[in-house]
């Protein structure tokens, strides 16, 4: 934006980053805890009802980066899959009363969880000044998380066994 001062612009941008990442440690948590239960999955759980709310955050920050930034049609086709992995589509299923098994609603509660998983790659290459090390951070993030929904799918395939 041009009325805004760079570093204003960027304070906000790191603060955006920040609030995406706590909004995808909360989804982590509670997909966890439900996974753990045995709700059914597409029940109005507290995961379905805060996957909506922070799915409405992420296409809301998604819209104020784009705002704040300088080559607006640049960024929309650079980031269009951030704005993709936002949409709330756990509650478009429900409301357009579409059946899916067990393990494709499963699949599709993660999706928000990978736009929060590039929030915390964004933060990180904020946080660690080196090249290098951020991208070595990130992948290690990546693995872990992919590792651990991995585990937590097994969990679920292995459950009714």
């Amino acid at each position: 934006m041009k009325h805004l001062n760079p570093k204003n612009v960027q304070k906000i941008r790191n603060v955006l980053n920040i609030l995406g990442v706590i909004a995808a440690i909360l989804l982590v948590i509670s997909i966890s805890l439900e996974t753990f239960s045995d709700d059914p999955f597409m029940a109005h759980t507290i995961y379905f009802d805060m996957q909506f709310w922070i799915c409405i955050y992420f296409t809301a920050d998604f819209f104020a980066f784009l705002i704040l930034s300088e080559h607006k049609w640049r960024f929309f086709r650079r980031y269009f899959v951030i704005l993709l992995l936002s949409i709330p589509y756990l509650s478009l299923i429900d409301d357009a009363h579409l059946h899916f098994t067990e393990g494709e609603i499963y699949l599709i509660r993660l999706i928000p969880l990978a736009r929060g998983a590039a929030a915390l790659v964004l933060l990180v290459s904020i946080v660690v000044q080196r090249n290098t090390t951020a991208l070595f951070i990130s992948y290690l993030i990546l693995l872990f998380a992919i590792i651990y929904f991995i585990t937590l799918l097994f969990f679920i395939v292995e459950r009714g066994v």
